[in-house]
């Protein structure tokens, strides 16, 4: 079950109802499961997609926060794209017909933090 995909019910601050939010299980527990969370980052991927990342840290959720599990470890089955050394954006947004511009190519150089692109490929040889 490690490095399956779920799906967390969290709490947010802007309303009291429920939402979940995509998580790994690392570590099956007696209660429930170590995870961690995907989690958008600050990085637009060609300036106009969101760039999410698994939490380098994990957290211990009860098994009844769990809305839905994934009979899968393959992100792209839960509706994201890998970008290799950049981290994953939702599929939704990706349109592998997109050429940036000239403009476009020299911001996303100022954008894209290469240094922390890093952690995931490490979460992933775990």
């Amino acid at each position: 079950m490690e490095k399956h995909l779920i799906d967390v019910l969290i709490e947010t601050e802007d309303d009291d109802d429920n939402n979940s939010q995509l998580a790994r299980i690392i570590k099956k527990t007696q209660t429930g499961f170590k995870v961690q969370f995907l989690s958008e980052t600050p990085i637009l991927y060609e300036d106009r997609m969101s760039v999410f990342r698994f939490d380098k840290h994990t957290e211990e959720i009860g098994e009844e926060s769990v809305s839905g599990y994934y009979d899968t470890t393959d992100i792209e089955e839960a509706g994201y794209i890998k970008i290799e050394g950049v981290g994953y954006v939702k599929s939704e947004d990706y349109d592998d017909d997109y050429n940036p511009s000239e403009s476009d190519s020299e911001s996303d150089s100022e954008s894209l933090d290469i240094s922390d692109c890093e952690e995931d490929e490490e979460d992933e040889n775990e």
